[in-house]
This record gives structure tokens, sequence and C-alpha cells, in this order.
């Protein structure tokens, strides 16, 4: 807050300098001192803006409360087991929003597990290998996007990488532009859209918008309340075993949930939709799904034997 650069709003830093690709692991100190508690983040976090063309590993390690709004381009790992929030923009958009320059490398997202990676143009290959949560938003990938992802959402606004989604598992959802179709890997599946996920995508859509600024999401929503809702614009993709970890999540439920686990009641709701939609089944009116929860609670409280203070590693293998 003290920063002789800053321009006046609280929390804000404005880099002295342009990067240059020599400048590796930009905000990796600060965080780590943030980390060990040398220093402290003022009670609404700070934004560093930054521009010109930054080295390998930009907020490396970057620990939630840190923005890092950069104007040019990057170089590989950007947001290298990141839990903040990195923004990258080109210095001026092009004109014709059908195609995005190049701002990142290859491996950009390795590893994030919570905050938000906006790049609004294309990135390299191997994008979000590893990620196991928070959302990262791209207009472009290179080959093998998504490898070995767990976690978290991944929007895709341009043209889609070769084998798409190898190794990804869990509550991993993928959500890509469909003007040509993407080349799926063996383990990725696309799914119909549910309530959720339709809300969830317009939702992060919108909060992309609002931070970059990108023509290209402005082109998209603006599509979605014309004749082309989001849904026919993005392909909804899962792993193959996404719904089978719904319903396992609610026969897991006592012996695996944390602190700030959602509601069983919460996730009950999610199972049961997922499943309805995995199945095809036309619920217009709610019934079906109101069946599935009734279902899904009754073996939750009933057929999974209940042992405080016992666990069971084999639970989770049971249930699925």
């Amino acid at each position: 807050r003290d920063h002789k650069d800053t321009d006046g709003s609280p929390g804000i830093i404005k880099f002295p300098r342009p990067l240059k690709t020599a400048d590796r692991t930009f905000s990796a100190t600060l965080s780590g001192k943030i980390a060990t508690k040398e220093m402290r983040l003022p009670d609404k976090g700070i934004e560093i803006q930054t521009e010109g063309n930054a080295g390998q590993s930009l907020g490396f390690g970057l620990v939630p409360g840190i923005t890092i709004r950069h104007k040019g381009r990057a170089n590989d790992f950007v947001g290298m087991i990141s839990q903040g929030d990195i923004i990258i923009t080109p210095k001026k958009y092009q004109e014709d929003d059908t195609s995005s320059d190049s701002l990142a490398g290859n491996v950009c997202g390795y590893g994030m597990s919570a905050g938000h990676l906006y790049i609004a143009g294309k990135v390299g290959q191997r994008h979000a290998v590893r990620s196991r949560g928070g959302v990262t938003v791209t207009e472009g990938t290179g080959k093998y996007p998504y490898q070995y992802k767990s976690g978290g959402t991944a929007i895709n606004i341009g043209e889609n990488g070769e084998k798409v989604g190898a190794g990804i598992t869990g509550n991993t959802q993928l959500f890509l532009y469909n003007r040509e179709k993407p080349d799926l890997h063996p383990d990725a599946m696309q799914v119909q859209y549910t309530t959720k996920s339709t809300e969830l995508l317009k939702k992060e859509i919108e909060k992309y918008l609002a931070a970059t600024d990108s023509p290209r999401a402005r082109t998209a929503l603006a599509a979605a309340d014309g004749n082309a809702p989001l849904k026919s614009q993005f392909d909804r993709i899962v792993t193959k075993t996404f719904f089978i970890d719904k319903v396992a999540a609610v026969f897991s439920y006592d012996f695996y949930s944390l602190p700030d686990e959602k509601p069983i009641a919460e996730i009950i709701e999610h199972a049961a939709e997922e499943v309805a939609c995995f199945l095809g089944l036309d619920d217009q009116n709610g019934e079906i799904i109101e069946y599935l929860k009734k279902g899904l609670s009754f073996f939750q409280n009933n057929f999974i034997e209940k042992s405080e203070g016992v666990e069971d590693p084999y639970r989770y293998q049971q249930a699925q």
C-alpha cells in the first residue's frame, strides 16, 4: 500500500518498469513472504499491474489475495501452482474478434488449485496440466490441454488443441468452443448441460468479460442473448467417471467430508441432477430429480453403515 507508484487506489500497485523475459517467477518472493507471515496483505488484497514480455513462471505460487494484471505477453508456466488471480490481456485487441493473439506459452496453470487464470488470447501446449481447482479461461489452446486435470473449471473461447482431456478425473468440467468439434481423448466425454452447469458457464464468462473486456467473450454473450444460447456454442466435457464420482461423494460423505464441504443436501441435489442428465431423462417438472434425491438420501442415511470416528480407507472404492 505504501509503494511509491500506487495510483491512489488502496491495494493497487503499478510496477515501475515493463517486465522482460529475464524476469522469471515474478511475484514468487512476495508470495513466499506472505505465506510465511513475514508480510501481511491488506484486507482486500493487492493488485499488481504490469506490462511487457514477462519471463517464465509469471505468478508462480501466487497466494490468495494477490491479483496480477498483465498487459502484454508472458512465457511458459504462467500461474504454476497458483491460488491467486492472474489476468493477461493484449496491449490492443484485434478489430476482428474471430482471431486472437498468442499471449502465453506452454504449461500455463500447471497445478493451480484455486483462483482465476484469465488469458485473453491463445496459449501453448499442455494448458492447465494437473490443475485441481480454480477457473481458467483462454481464447485458444495448443496440443494436449487439461491433461490429468482433477478438478476446477476450464473455458476455452477459441481453437481447441489435439487430444483434449487425457487423464482427467474428479469434478473437472470443460466448456469448449465448438465452432470446430473438439478432439477429445478417450478419457473425456461430451455430456448434456444441467441447470447449474449452464448457470456456471454464463457466470464465469461474464466475470471474464468484466476482467478483460474481451471482444470474443462479448460476442459469445451477445449471441446468447439472441438465438445462440451458450450451451449451443460450447460443448460441456467431463471425465467418464464424473457421474460415479458424484454418487460416490454422497455415499462417502461422513468419512471424507472436510470442514468447508458443501452440505450433504446440496451434494445430493447435484448428484441427482447429473444422474438424470447422464441417463437422458426428460424432467421438465422436476419429479425425476426429486425421486433421485429421495433415493440417494435413503441410501446415504440407511444403507451406508455409520461409524463415527472410524475411517475406512476402502469406503470410497466400495461406494464406486
